[in-house]
């Protein structure tokens, strides 16, 4: 799954606003503009849990949690060989990530709409960072055939621009899933290491002995054979 950790997201300032040579002016410029996303924090979301729906703080790191809960859960890795699930599993599985998505896609617009509350004091210092500078030498766009920006304009300019700025903040590509699934062949179920570590895996986990049992009989195959999910 790419694309639902939003936290860290950054937006570069366009090109004609990269004038600035001093490193350390660089830098206040950077800290005074970067997403508000940071400073939002987590945001209260309701998450079904075994089919009840409960209030919950999501950020990037809760969900990186839970992305990996569901992994842990539902499958066992196999060095080498990828990560395998039990057919009994497998709608639980699919189920989980379907809600896993569906809590990304709340999430997402939750930030969005946290976010709002935000531009009007981005737009304001984007203007006081960049006013100064204009005055000595406004863009060239806006001086062609003779023009001459007033304070005036060059504010509504810089306005305008710092809008587009915030707009980029607020693009989020949706996350993707991408399942690549495999039925595990007869090689796997012969190899000593495949078969070695799925079932100290699996002992490790505390899947029932008769499951184990059934899997790895004397007879070689399993009456149903899992499901292996490549990375």
């Amino acid at each position: 799954i790419k694309g639902f950790a939003i936290g860290k997201k950054t937006v570069p300032l366009p090109d004609d606003f990269r004038t600035v040579s001093n490193a350390s002016l660089q830098a206040q410029i950077s800290s005074r503009l970067q997403a508000p996303i940071a400073a939002i924090g987590a945001v209260e979301l309701q998450v079904v849990e075994g089919g009840e729906a409960t209030t919950k703080q999501v950020d990037d790191k809760w969900l990186r949690k839970e992305r990996k809960r569901i992994e842990d859960h539902y499958t066992f890795q196999v060095a080498n060989f990828g990560r395998v699930i039990l057919r009994e599993d497998r709608q639980a599985f699919d189920d989980a990530v379907k809600s896993f998505m569906g809590v990304v896609e709340q999430y997402q617009k939750k930030v969005r709409e946290e976010m709002d509350v935000h531009q009007d004091e981005f737009r304001k210092n984007f203007v006081e960072e960049f006013l100064p500078r204009w005055r000595e030498a406004p863009p060239t766009y806006m001086t062609r055939w003779g023009n001459k920006p007033d304070e005036d304009s060059l504010r509504t300019e810089l306005g305008r621009r710092a809008n587009e700025v915030f707009s980029e903040m607020l693009n989020f590509d949706s996350p993707t899933l991408r399942l690549v699934e495999k039925n595990i062949s007869p090689k796997n179920v012969e190899d000593p290491k495949f078969i070695g570590q799925l079932q100290s895996i699996m002992e490790r986990r505390h899947v029932p002995k008769e499951i184990i049992d059934s899997l790895f009989a004397s007879s070689g195959a399993a009456p149903e054979h899992p499901n292996a999910l490549d990375e």
